[in-house]
C-alpha cells in the first residue's frame, strides 16, 4: 500500500473470486472506514471460438470471438499485436481488427482493463488458407510443404 496524502491511499488488490466486495482501510490506531460493495472483482476473459481462422499478414482482419468475461474497455491482442476498432457487443461476444503480424501460428489473447490477466486460447493463422484439410494451425509454409511432399500421380 501507498500512501498518497491524507485522503489518498493506492494498494494492489490480491486474488479473490468474482463480485462486488467493501473496501476496508484501517489506520495504525486500529480505527477503521468502510465503504460497502464499492470494488468488484472480474473473471478473466477466456474465448471459446474465434472466426475466421485465418487472416491476412497485413492486418485488418476483422475477427469475431466468442468467449466470456468481455466488458467495455476490453482489449486483444493476436500474436502480440494489438487489434484496433474493438467491440464488445455483450459479455460473450466482440470484434476487432488484427494488426499486421508475419505469416504463422498465433495466440488470441482478450484482456480487460479490470483483469490483470487474460487467457490464451485459440490459435488463429495468419498468412494462410483455411481450405487445407484441417491444416490451418500449421504455418503457410508447412501447409504447403505437407500438401506438396510425395510423389504426384
Amino acid at each position: 500500500m501507498t500512501f498518497g496524502s491524507a485522503t489518498s491511499l493506492t494498494c494492489t488488490t490480491g486474488a479473490h473470486a468474482a463480485g462486488a466486495v467493501d473496501v476496508v482501510v484501517t489506520n495504525p490506531d486500529t480505527k477503521a472506514a468502510t465503504a460497502s460493495g464499492t470494488f468488484t472483482y472480474v473473471a478473466a476473459p477466456t474465448i471459446i471460438s474465434a472466426s475466421p481462422t485465418v487472416g491476412s499478414i497485413a492486418g485488418s482482419t476483422v475477427l469475431t470471438i466468442t468467449g466470456t468475461g468481455f466488458v467495455s474497455g476490453s482489449t486483444v491482442s493476436v500474436g502480440g499485436v494489438s487489434c484496433t476498432s474493438v467491440t464488445v457487443a455483450s459479455l460473450t461476444s466482440l470484434t476487432c481488427a488484427t494488426g499486421a503480424h508475419g505469416a504463422g501460428v498465433v495466440d488470441i489473447v482478450p484482456r480487460t482493463g479490470r483483469s490483470p490477466g487474460g487467457s490464451l486460447s485459440n490459435r488463429s493463422v495468419i498468412g494462410g488458407s483455411n481450405s487445407d484439410g484441417g491444416n490451418a494451425e500449421k504455418p503457410p509454409e508447412r501447409r504447403r510443404a505437407a500438401r506438396d511432399s510425395g510423389p504426384s500421380m
